[in-house]
């Protein structure tokens, strides 16, 4: 059973006559190495101060300092995770918009190109009826009419490619932001966990 600070510091007293001052040197000691090993998750408690603990004692403090400490990197390795999923995310979201933006742009040049083609079969419909184009101005309209039915095919098929890689894309943000979101939990419950042993070596 863990004995408080108060019990402790009567232990020290009724030792006094029994190298008290050693002791009391000793557990200064170990006080203070215990605050400077939380990096700052302990505050300078009666740890600091002179008592005197029995053996068994002094190896719960151990284990609940070594235990900390644990806590303390994996505290560590969890926000080093977080971190690199957060620049995962970040770098993935930049790639979102690029793909926006390609997409966009391949709407607007396929819209543009599907007028020009309307336009150049119009005229082609108007030569016809007329009969006044000759004949190699007939085959060029054609010519641009045909290449510009195939820009506007593979444009439309480069739409529908970028919006599956758009598609893909949020549903790795959503998967990324979730798996953030558990990191970020188990943060916050490692942290509490360390600031509770932390509570208990005080």
């Amino acid at each position: 059973m863990t004995r408080g600070p108060r019990g402790l510091r009567s232990e020290v007293q009724h030792t006094r006559g029994y190298g008290g001052e050693d002791i009391s040197g000793c557990l200064r000691d170990a006080g203070a190495e215990v605050v400077a090993k939380s990096q700052g998750s302990l505050m300078k408690t009666d740890l600091s101060r002179p008592m005197a603990m029995a053996g068994g004692e002094t190896s719960e403090l151990l284990a609940l300092r070594a235990e900390l400490e644990d806590r303390n990197r994996a505290f560590k390795a969890l926000q080093r995770n977080y971190d690199s999923v957060s620049s995962v995310g970040a770098a993935d979201r930049e790639e979102l918009q690029m793909l926006r933006k390609r997409y966009t742009d391949f709407d607007k040049e396929a819209l543009d190109l599907q007028k020009d083609n309307d336009r150049l079969n119009k005229q082609l419909r108007d030569q016809s009826q007329q009969q006044s184009a000759a004949s190699g101005d007939r085959q060029q309209l054609e010519q641009r009419a045909s290449q510009a039915e195939r820009k506007v095919k593979d444009l439309q098929e480069a739409a529908t490619d970028a919006k599956k890689q758009l598609k893909d894309l949020q549903e790795m943000l959503k998967s990324e932001r979730d798996k953030a979101q558990a990191i970020a939990k188990q943060l916050t419950l490692s942290q509490r966990a360390a600031e509770s042993r932390g509570q208990e070596l005080e």
